[in-house]
């Protein structure tokens, strides 16, 4: 009877190496994923996103919009006719709310003059492509920013099915996880 219950408690104790084990591996994988993708983000290129359409896809669009524009410009509107919201590595990908002030203050004599910078605008509208937050399904977006608009006010409701928001919202659903994807 003992040989039976060490029997048993060997598979029970490879069982659960085993589980432990593909948890470690699925961390590794995971790991990677991220560094991955953050690495090829932060490299140089651009950043492509059209919902419901692959990279083969975008590849044929941006061939097609080539053999059409001679110039990057004229190359980069026309796939954004065509529901392509490009991002090349100098241009911001998310828009933010506020600006962030580095500045220092000085010691001013009688003769300086003072030109005020005009205040960030919380009303501003921006324009914006696409919503993300990690693991919120679309109701949650939608709740979210009834939320934002009965703290902030009327004058940030949204407009164009969340596609043209006020500054002042974006930095609302960027405090509750939100991010913002320019057009």
């Amino acid at each position: 009877m003992s040989r039976i219950w060490d029997r048993m408690s060997l598979n029970f104790l490879s069982e659960d190496i085993s589980v432990k084990s593909m948890k470690r591996s699925k961390q590794k994988t995971n790991v990677l994923l991220i560094s991955a993708v953050c690495l090829s983000l932060s490299a140089c290129g651009e950043f492509s996103y059209k919902r419901g359409a692959s990279a083969n896809d975008f590849q044929q669009e941006k061939k097609s919009c080539a053999t059409q524009h001679k110039n990057d410009a004229d190359v980069d509107a026309c796939l954004a006719n065509s529901g392509w919201i490009v991002v090349s590595a100098d241009k911001p990908l998310f828009a933010e709310a506020t600006t962030t002030d580095n500045k220092m203050p000085v010691q001013m004599t009688s003769d300086d003059k003072v030109i005020a910078e005009k205040p960030v605008d919380p009303l501003e509208l921006i324009a914006v492509g696409s919503w993300w937050k990690t693991g919120a399904a679309p109701n949650a977006l939608i709740a979210d920013s009834e939320q934002c608009v009965t703290e902030l006010g009327e004058a940030h409701q949204t407009r164009n099915n969340m596609s043209l928001v006020t500054r002042g919202l974006v930095g609302c659903m960027s405090a509750k996880g939100w991010f913002a994807l320019k057009k």
